[in-house]
């Protein structure tokens, strides 16, 4: 017996309460049940309804969620417990009446009311720490996530507040008419440098190769140009990959800008946010914060669509009053995998420039100026919500796109696709060979040229197996690869934890090589990587395998995708985007055609209520 399954034996056994029923339908865990019954205990609360809402609370935490609304409760959880089970049409319509009817949930209102009589629930007004949930409107909350949504919304109106930025209007006038040799700028590009010069917070969003980057570059150009003395730039990102990525796409931009006589700040390599905040070790504390900002003139955090709210508020109280913050990312693609849609949120929140302008703070570039082919193709049907064009675009195939079909429910593994197969084997034994030669930058090399992205860990369809596939190919030509030994040379390396002393992130990569007849790991890239000795290193993980969240923030030249099975939780179209997306080259879709339509029409909802609670204030 799981443990799941005990607690529930225990929690049903003569019990027909409503967090009995919802643990009974899967629509909470033990562990929810266990943190609510601890959390009301504290405050000796005894109310079922309460009860089940705090639950409800976890669980919705758990999946991304920073709120529970109690208006769209049932679609989240009924319809998140319905997904799992084989059902179409009317079997699904009549199995979902039956659900809701046994749950007995109340109606909204008096959901709402019975909530608002409890001394444990307070309101927008009660003084913080002092009740354990939040009632506002119809969002109920655990305590830390309505102080972060109310320190996030806080922090932003002030910023909002400030004086603007001291602008020379025929300096900026240049910046914005400067031409770069075999540059494009169009008009939604040049709008982003304008609002990023002249107000405190901007948000840049787009899509893959819509020009981000070209645009960050012109916006520290034109920023340096306001300014007599050299201003101090940071440019950060939530993952060591994705911040090495954003600090070599910038300075690819360098030259170019300078040749057209820009004027270009200096600035280091890329940050963590871990790194950019001084985070203390493993206690998760930060040196900067409210009273010791950070010391620059201009932050750009790239690739916020995977900063959780916690980490955002964090960011915003250690920004200061002079420094100007401008937001990157693309909101379609996955959340983070904490609590949050803070990149979403911001940019459906109308939030304007301040200052009393009301042009909205967030430009959004819409024209795309890479991946042109059938890559582009695929991913603008997939934002579009458009299945059939997707699948068609992947059966109409060519040299970008591919459709591995299956049987549905049918498991796979290389040996159904022979091809493919061949491709897996020799970048693996290219990048074997060149660790055992001391080659780090081939090795890092090969290692990014191809990855099997998954949406599970484990499972038929995970990491877990995929691995396992991966690893009988290379045995296949290489017998005992990797059999028996901690460390060896060709083992790719994912580390699952920061490391501040090291300068070492959660989801940098790397591979072990053999040089001067010792092991070491290289991390990194082919352009830039260190070696470090892997006594060194703690929490790795192998990477013949990853999940889409940890693949945020990087790019390969070839993408193999396997989707998760239809009724799985993680089929959604923001995975399968954010999937696709991470292809330069090619990318492969192992899956059927009716898993991939249900992915592109299935949203990762979470609720949150920082777009709404921005609007009021």
């Amino acid at each position: 017996m799981s443990l799941d399954t005990a607690h529930v034996s225990v929690l049903a056994r003569g019990q027909d309460t409503p967090l009995a029923r919802a643990h009974l339908q899967g629509l909470v865990t033990a562990g929810d049940v266990q943190l609510a019954s601890t959390l009301l205990r504290m405050f000796s609360c005894t109310d079922e309804l309460v009860k089940l809402t705090a639950a409800l609370c976890f669980a919705g935490a758990r999946a991304g969620s920073t709120c529970l609304d109690l208006g769209t409760v049932a679609d989240r959880f009924v319809d998140n417990v319905l997904q799992s089970r084989d059902l179409t049409g009317d079997e699904l319509r009549t199995a979902r009446e039956e659900l809701v009817a046994h749950l007995d949930w109340p109606e909204v209102d008096q959901w709402s009311r019975h909530l608002a009589g409890q001394p444990v629930v307070g309101d927008v007004g009660s003084e913080p720490n002092s009740v354990p949930l939040r009632l506002v409107d119809s969002l109920v909350y655990l305590e830390r996530y309505f102080a972060y949504e109310e320190s996030v919304a806080d922090l932003l109106q002030q910023r909002q507040q400030l004086s603007p930025p001291v602008v020379d209007p025929d300096l900026l006038a240049r910046s914005l008419a400067r031409e770069v040799p075999g540059g494009i700028v169009d008009a939604l590009q040049q709008q982003a440098v304008e609002a990023a010069v002249t107000a405190w917070t901007t948000v840049l969003a787009g899509g893959p190769g819509t020009g981000k980057t070209t645009t960050v570059a012109r916006v520290l150009a034109a920023v340096q140009e306001q300014s007599a003395t050299p201003i101090r730039v940071a440019l950060a990102a939530p993952s060591g990959k994705a911040a090495s990525r954003l600090h070599q796409a910038v300075s690819a931009q360098v030259q170019p800008l300078r040749d057209a006589g820009a004027l270009m700040p200096a600035f280091g390599s890329g940050l963590t946010l871990h790194r950019l905040l001084d985070a203390r070790g493993l206690t998760g504390d930060f040196r900067h914060g409210p009273t010791n900002p950070v010391p620059y003139d201009l932050v750009v955090v790239d690739e916020v669509s995977m900063v959780d709210l916690k980490m955002f508020a964090v960011l915003l109280s250690a920004v200061g009053p002079t420094t100007r913050l401008l937001l990157v990312g693309d909101p379609q693609q996955l959340k983070s995998v904490s609590a949050g849609s803070v990149l979403a949120d911001i940019t459906a929140s109308g939030i304007s420039l301040g200052q009393g302008r009301s042009e909205s703070a967030v430009t959004v570039l819409q024209t795309s100026y890479r991946n042109r082919g059938t890559i582009h193709e695929l991913a603008q049907a997939i934002r579009e919500r458009d299945g059939d064009a997707a699948v068609a675009t992947l059966e109409r195939g060519g040299d970008s796109v591919e459709l591995l079909d299956v049987e549905v429910g049918r498991t796979t593994s290389w040996r159904d696709f022979p091809e493919l197969a061949t491709a897996i084997e020799q970048q693996w034994l290219g990048l074997v060979e060149a660790a055992e030669e001391g080659d780090a930058a081939e090795a890092l090399r090969l290692l990014d040229q191809h990855r099997v992205l998954c949406g599970h860990r484990r499972g038929l369809f995970g990491v877990s197996a995929w691995t396992h596939h991966t690893l009988d190919v290379i045995r296949r030509v290489r017998p005992g690869f990797g059999v028996g030994a901690q460390t060896y040379p060709g083992r790719p390396l994912l580390l699952t934890t920061n490391d501040a002393t090291l300068d070492l992130s959660n989801g940098d990569t790397g591979v072990v090589v053999r040089q001067a007849g010792r092991l070491q790991v290289a991390l990194g890239d082919q352009q830039q990587h260190r070696l470090l000795g892997p006594a060194l290193l703690r929490g790795v993980e192998d990477l013949f395998a990853m999940t889409v969240h940890k693949a945020q923030g990087s790019q390969f030249d070839h993408t193999t995708v396997v989707l998760p099975p239809l009724g799985s939780p993680l089929l959604t179209r923001d995975l399968v985007y954010t999937a696709v997306t991470r292809a330069r080259e090619r990318a492969t879709i192992i899956g059927t055609p009716e898993q991939l339509r249900a992915a592109i029409q299935t949203e990762a909802r979470r609720a949150s209520g920082l777009a709404s609670r921005w609007r009021k204030h």
